[in-house]
């Protein structure tokens, strides 16, 4: 938690001033973290970097640790525009306790002004390209390296590779945000915050392997259009704000069962995306999370997600297909509006609510939407879902066809269920249990087919269906055979 909270504080101060909370021995700070490890920023004098002049003036020695109101502090950074246009700071001195620095930090400094092109370090961190960089520029970082700053390489089109070393803990705010000669980054697994959109725009790299050392992720790899595979470690617990949005190259990407929240334009335009697994550790899916992935197919949501924001599935014109649990409370605006193709839609939802405005708009309201036994005179009164002509109830379980086969543990509770009304795919596959058809006495196994005659199961089986009821105690191993032979074996115990 201290690290996102790391992160969304450096976030925050790209876009907000900050008054100092103190100042010792003529340098200000300002709090990131007031229980331990207690942790500040330096800063600039004020609620602004222009409300005072030259607060900084000479050579400057930050300290290492602090001490204020009894608590002493580390100093981990130095934040946004914190010496900006104190044009007599001739020098500064800095910790190694520091390992990130903001943007424009030292900008209109004596110092800054005097370094020559190339790389500027500050203390142990990569500060600042200073100066236009040749093309085809391969830059090693020295060994020792901390962290890289905030835009440190930002619009370094000539880039094409870098090393990093493993003692960098922390990469900034779009250090590398539209370096579009850069094809590839190893970043190593002593990285612990990457900031928002440090890789945005960077439309040359085609392959990212992310540390299992971090756990947020935010903008990083927006505008990454030549991006066609990412490795998301378990680690990572956060794909927020457009992570990977506009990654037009991307045809698959496998989310962790680590993600719990998948932020908003995540993988927005992501128009390539053919498939994706959402875990079971996810609980809401941000606004317009998947916009325009006009490629996806079918979309499972699981059990764990209780919201779908705004516009999270909008324009996917190339749905067919979509599976609501019962664990969902809310759908926003426009969620699913205009997914041209869908062909059937599957609620579990058992209390059906009024979704957002326009949810469904542009889909074709006559496909089959399944809905739970009984939840029908629910479904037909309830806004957004009342216009579906075509509402039909399910009993059981609906079962999803599979492109391979799958075995699948199923815990049936209670222990009596009534397999009348099964649904697999968009087709009702009945089993007649009161005549026990499609009961396989000898194998103890039922088989759901297309049709309830003897001769069909037969076909299927190639055993002589018996008068055994299947209305008993029902337990075991659900197997699937591959999507299109129309078949279904249950392992039941009679």
């Amino acid at each position: 938690m201290k690290r996102i909270l790391f992160l969304s504080v450096c976030l925050m101060t790209a876009m907000l001033s900050f008054a100092h909370d103190f100042e010792v021995g003529g340098i200000y700070y300002w709090i990131t973290s007031s229980s331990a490890p207690y942790t500040v920023a330096v800063t600039y004098q004020g609620t602004s970097y222009s409300e005072y002049s030259n607060e900084y003036t000479g050579s400057v020695t930050i300290p290492e640790k602090v001490t204020y109101n009894g608590k002493t502090y580390s100093v981990t950074y130095i934040g946004w525009s914190a010496f900006r246009e104190c044009s007599g700071l001739t020098s500064i001195t800095i910790p190694n306790s520091v390992t990130s620095i903001g943007d424009d930090a030292f900008y209109g400094t004596a110092w800054y002004d005097n370094q020559p092109n190339g790389l500027v370090y500050a203390g142990k961190v990569a500060y600042k390209y200073k100066g236009t960089m040749p093309s085809n520029t391969k830059i090693a970082l020295k060994e020792g390296t901390l962290g890289i700053s905030d835009e440190a390489f930002k619009g370094c089109s000539g880039l094409t590779s870098i090393n990093i070393p493993n003692s960098v803990t922390s990469i900034g705010m779009e250090a590398f945000s539209g370096c579009t000669g850069l094809t590839s980054i190893e970043i190593p697994n002593s990285v612990t915050v990457i900031g928002g959109e440090a890789f945005s725009g960077c439309t040359g790299l085609a392959s990212v392997t992310i540390p299992n050392s971090v756990i947020h992720l935010g903008g990083t790899f927006r505008g990454c259009s030549g991006l066609t595979s990412v490795n998301i470690p378990n680690s990572v617990t956060v794909i927020d704000l457009r992570t990977f949005e506009d990654c037009s190259s991307l045809t698959s990407i496998t989310i962790p069962s680590s993600v719990t929240i998948i932020g908003q334009f995540a993988f927005s335009g992501c128009s390539s995306l053919t498939s994706i697994t959402i875990p079971n550790s996810v609980t809401s899916i941000g606004y317009f999370a998947f916009k325009y992935c006009s490629s996806l197919t079918s979309i499972t949501i699981p059990k764990s997600v209780t919201s779908i924001g705004w516009g999270a599935f909008s324009g996917c014109s190339g749905l067919t297909s979509v599976s609501i649990p019962n664990s969902v409370t809310s759908i926003g605006d426009s969620a699913f509006g205009w997914c041209t193709g869908l062909k059937e839609i599957t609620s579990y939802i058992q209390e059906p609510f009024q979704t957002g405005d326009y949810c469904w708009n542009g889909v074709n309201k006559s496909i089959p939407l399944y809905v739970p036994a009984g939840t029908k005179e629910k479904y037909q009164s309830t806004g957004g879902w009342k216009d579906f002509t075509n509402i039909i109830e399910f009993g059981g379980e609906r079962i999803e066809p599979l492109t391979e086969p799958q075995e699948v543990d199923v815990a049936v509770v209670p222990d009596q269920i009534s397999l009348n009304g099964m649904v697999v795919g968009s087709t009702y596959y009945v089993l007649d249990a009161d005549n026990g058809d499609g009961a396989d006495s000898e194998n103890g196994c039922v088989v759901i087919n297309t049709t309830t005659t003897d001769e069909a199961v037969d076909g299927i089986a190639g055993k002589d269906v018996s008068d055994a009821s299947v209305k008993v105690a029902f337990k075991g191993i659900i197997f699937m055979v591959p999507a299109g032979t129309g078949t279904i074996s249950i392992n039941a115990e009679t």
